[in-house]
């Protein structure tokens, strides 16, 4: 498998040619990194136009990282504007771009970039910090064109109504297939208006809205379109406030999930009545291999019902049942059918009283 190649483009840097930076970024990918102190040497610069043309001949992607750049110093701002905008037009239908921040003003000079170039499109903006404001301005420059494939938006003090901007954009991507909201409060509202947008993306494959504030009413939302998720493989909804309810709705829909690989429900509290519906799923989910299931109030009738049906999880690898108080007569139950977990290779049942 071909090794990725970072090229950093900094006062020492040495290609200069085109032959080099063709073999720099004859790999997997290519990184530019635009350190704050370089910056304004290097952009625009011949090196950084080859490194595309590079890209567009061996069809790579290229990474864009953008990190602690001081914008109101050497007009950073502008140089990153009319440089990308130069030559992202000039090349783009060859790249998926990954722009990466973790400052605002960054992002919002980057959404700005995004409106003028048609580019396959990989935002990680964790910790930008861009609220709902902001998410406003990414949401009206995404929906001109659906590019966007990945999308991380993780700490960045969402609530309800940038939900809701995104759930426009998102409801009508057929590209998407990566979303991460995790840590932002979104609440049951802003997970109610995600919900039908996430039905509607047929490509996600990953959903992250751990810690995202929500409960059962949210959880009923997510449940009524999981099904229409044919491509789900990873599903993250850790720590947020799912009940018995909640946890019941959102089980009987996952049995639809049947490319469901990774199921994260730490944290939350379906009880024994969410775990039968959720073992009844399981037998649907042939291809789930990691299931968290740590601090849900499960039980001994839980685990029980979680002993039925561990002998058909086939693909089973990762099982994690702590601090979930079934003690030693769920353990029993429990250890009854290990011997035919062919595939377990990890079991955690600490905090349990056993």
């Amino acid at each position: 498998m071909a090794s990725e190649t970072s090229m950093f483009l900094s006062d020492q840097d040495r290609h200069h040619d085109q032959g080099t930076a063709q073999a720099v970024t004859g790999s997997k990918c290519s990184l530019l990194t635009l350190e704050p102190t370089v910056l304004g040497h290097v952009w625009p610069d011949e090196r950084v136009v080859l490194g595309l043309r590079a890209c567009k001949q061996l069809h790579r992607d290229l990474v864009l990282h953008c990190s602690g750049i001081d914008l109101l110093q050497k007009d950073n701002a502008k140089i990153i504007e009319s440089s990308i905008l130069k030559d992202f037009g000039r090349f783009s239908e060859h790249l998926n771009v990954k722009l990466r921040c973790n400052d605002r003003d960054a992002a919002m000079v980057l959404t700005r970039v995004l409106g003028t170039v048609n580019v396959r499109v990989h935002l990680d903006w964790a910790r930008s910090v861009i609220g709902d404001e902001g998410t406003e301005i990414l949401a009206m420059v995404l929906g001109k064109r659906d590019t966007l494939i990945h999308l991380n938006l993780s700490e960045n003090g969402l609530h309800a109504e940038g939900a809701r901007k995104l759930a426009g954009v998102i409801g009508k991507s057929e590209t998407l297939t990566h979303l991460c909201l995790k840590r932002n409060r979104l609440g049951d509202d802003g997970v109610g208006m995600l919900a039908g947008a996430i039905g509607k993306c047929k490509a996600l494959a990953f959903l992250d809205l751990a810690q995202t504030d929500f409960g059962d009413p949210g959880a009923v939302k997510l449940a009524e379109v999981l099904g229409e998720c044919k491509a789900l493989a990873h599903l993250s909804l850790r720590e947020n406030r799912i009940g018995v309810n909640g946890g019941e709705r959102l089980s009987a829909a996952l049995g639809e999930c049947k490319a469901l690989v990774h199921l994260d429900l730490e944290g939350n509290k379906i009880g024994a009545g969410g775990a039968g519906p959720l073992s009844a799923a399981l037998r649907g989910c042939s291809a789930l291999s990691h299931l968290d299931l740590r601090d849900n109030a499960i039980g001994v009738g839980g685990a029980g019902r979680l002993a039925a049906v561990l002998g058909q999880c086939s693909a089973l690898t990762w099982l994690d049942l702590s601090s979930n108080g079934i003690g030693d007569a769920g353990a029993e139950r429990l250890a009854g059918v290990l011997g035919v977990c062919v595939a377990l290779t990890h079991l955690d049942l600490g905090g349990n009283e056993i």
